[in-house]
């Protein structure tokens, strides 16, 4: 769907990215040098990715909660950097383009030196947004949940450093799925296919393809093969009790380590109710972007 005109742009960089930095100083000498042409009221900059004594042409710096207030996000990085900034505007779904200044790139789909015509066609209304199903995931500990946050890409359970393997029985909607003997399991949305779960061996799943993907991290028994199901299944993940004391098990949403897992422990993780929005980029499809990034023939 068409989005309609911002009238006020966040931009978000990759910390402490020297490249970054200067893509930064080339959007923001453009925009200065356009300033008559949209309609843009404020442009906010994430602190966060500023150095101290930073000179902006135009904008403000701002924090989290200033950044949830924009009509559009630019980022400028990769797609941890993208990942980042979901994390961010969780709870709003405030249209995200990304400006590949990483490596990979999967979601930051605008080249550097593309930015010029994606950013003024965004500025202008005139782009497509395409929504993203993300992963809502809980910690039960002591008939208590605790919130871990959403996952756009992935939310895996790993065994640590003590190279044993740990013992997880899933269950979707209570009803009993498999027991997997194994480094972890890795709970990806079809945005998420073209991560860790592709690297474990797992399929890829198109952006719009409404599913769960679990596959097992080097499975003990051959047999335990990826298994891919409805997005709207809310799966509960346990761990065998006693496993912990081989060392510890972590939660980790998106790359980031969500807390410690026990025996005790349940994970529930089931679809958000909030989506990522992106900005597609309408000179490429999905299908060259991994035929590029993939190497593919």
């Amino acid at each position: 769907m068409p989005s309609s005109p911002p009238q006020t742009l966040g931009i978000v960089l990759k910390p402490a990215s020297e490249s970054a930095r200067v893509a930064l100083e080339k959007v923001l000498g453009w925009l200065a040098g356009r300033s008559g042409e949209f309609k843009l009221e404020r442009v906010l900059v994430h602190e966060s990715g500023l150095s101290k004594g930073a000179l902006l042409p135009v904008g403000e710096a701002c924090d989290d909660g200033g950044l949830a207030e924009t009509d559009l996000v630019l980022v400028l990085g990769g797609d941890g950097t993208l990942l980042w900034t979901v994390r961010m505007l969780e709870d709003y779904e405030v249209p995200i383009l990304g400006v590949n200044v990483g490596n990979l790139g999967f979601l930051t789909e605008v080249p550097l030196e593309g930015f010029p015509e994606a950013l003024t066609k965004a500025l202008n209304g005139e782009v497509k947004l395409e929504y993203r199903s993300m992963l809502a995931c809980f910690l039960t500990r002591e008939n208590a949940s605790q919130s871990l946050g959403i996952a756009l890409n992935d939310v895996v359970v790993a065994r640590g450093p003590s190279g044993r393997l740990i013992t997880l029985s899933v269950l979707a909607e209570n009803t009993f799925i498999n027991r997997y003997r194994a480094d972890g399991l890795i709970l990806a949305t079809s945005t998420g296919s073209t991560a860790y779960n592709l690297a474990a061996g797992g399929p890829i799943l198109a952006p719009g393809v409404e599913a769960t993907i679990l596959t097992p991290i080097c499975p003990h028994t051959l047999s335990n093969r990826t298994l891919v199901i409805p997005s709207d299944t809310t799966l509960t993940v346990r761990l065998e009790e006693g496993t912990e004391e081989q060392g510890e098990v972590c939660v980790i949403v998106d790359g980031r380590k969500a807390a410690s897992f026990t025996g005790k422990d349940e994970l529930v993780v089931r679809k958000s109710r909030h989506r990522m929005c992106l900005v597609k980029n309408q000179t490429l499809d999905y299908f060259r972007i991994v035929r590029t990034k993939l190497k593919w023939g």
